[in-house]
């Protein structure tokens, strides 16, 4: 009986050990995760900034963008770049192409990749989303006249936000500029012609004048977020988990203690607190772990 009864005891307190640690987990977890859903957010808020800066002018200049841009840029953690994306129909393509060359860029051309990654003029299509303007420029530049419709996963976020007039995010993609291909996620928000009625800009095409864009380098905005925060032992997982029953793995936030034992990928070691959060109609999920 003394046996079984020390047995019992050494479980009781290994389960409230396990619960206390849970309870420890969930409440710096949860604080961890309202943190980088904060960012998050107040990266697509310079989105909505630039619509109503274009909104006020009449024509907005590289150099106006520019300036602008690198206002708000310099208040967001994780915001890599700010983009301008015109509409350009086929029409009038080769005379944008002109006018950005004769505006100083005179290797301007709208293009797409190749499957093998080559670059290639871009194929005769009724519309073209190419980046005009992009900021900061100095590692982006060769994003310059990429086409956003050439590609399957942009092209879908560029549809789904003329249609909501809001913005929305894509799947993590990789930069066509970034040899690394760091995991990065678009913000993309409409601009349409200010006298077109709410009510019928989706389904008339000429309504829309095109998007400004954000480029979020998830791994930076939460490394950055967190650089401040008290050491400990927690590590974050974040998935993209929009698609049924698929995790796809964005990035891993290492603990200071972490001796590079903890989770990488998805589906892999013990999860110990997760919570959802959604940007731009898509949804990730944040996964705090104890790390020893």
């Amino acid at each position: 009986v003394g046996l079984l009864l020390s047995g019992m005891a050494g479980r009781f307190v290994h389960q409230r050990a396990e619960d206390q640690l849970y309870w420890t987990l969930r409440d710096l977890g949860a604080e961890r995760h309202l943190l980088i859903e904060r960012e998050i957010a107040v990266a697509a808020e310079s989105l909505l900034a630039l619509r109503s800066f274009f909104h006020a002018s009449q024509h907005v200049s590289r150099e106006e963008f520019s300036t602008f841009s690198k206002s708000l840029l310099k208040r967001r953690r994780g915001l890599a770049a700010l983009e301008w994306i015109p509409r350009v129909t086929n029409d009038i393509r080769v005379a944008h192409e002109e006018y950005i060359q004769a505006a100083g860029d005179a290797q301007y051309r709208i293009w797409e990749l190749r499957p093998d990654g080559g670059r290639i003029p871009a194929g005769r299509r009724e519309e073209y989303f190419p980046v005009q303007y992009t900021v900061p420029l100095a590692g982006n530049d060769a994003a310059v006249g990429f086409d956003l419709a050439s590609n399957p996963q942009r092209r879908g976020a560029l549809e789904r936000a003329r249609l909501l007039n809001t913005y929305v995010a894509t799947a993590p993609v990789s930069l066509v500029q970034d040899e690394e291909k760091t995991p990065c996620v678009l913000l993309l928000l409409p601009i349409f012609r200010k006298l077109v009625p709410a009510t019928s800009r989706a389904a008339d095409p000429d309504a829309l004048l095109g998007y400004v864009l954000a480029v979020i380098r998830i791994g930076d905005l939460i490394e950055q977020t967190l650089a401040g925060y008290p050491q400990d032992s927690i590590d974050i997982l974040v998935t993209d988990i929009t698609a049924a029953g698929e995790n796809e793995w964005i990035h891993t936030h290492r603990a200071a203690q972490n001796d590079g034992a903890a989770v990488d990928e998805p589906g892999k070691g013990p999860p110990r607190f997760s919570q959802e959060i959604e940007v731009g109609g898509r949804r990730s999920r944040l996964t705090s772990i104890a790390s020893e």
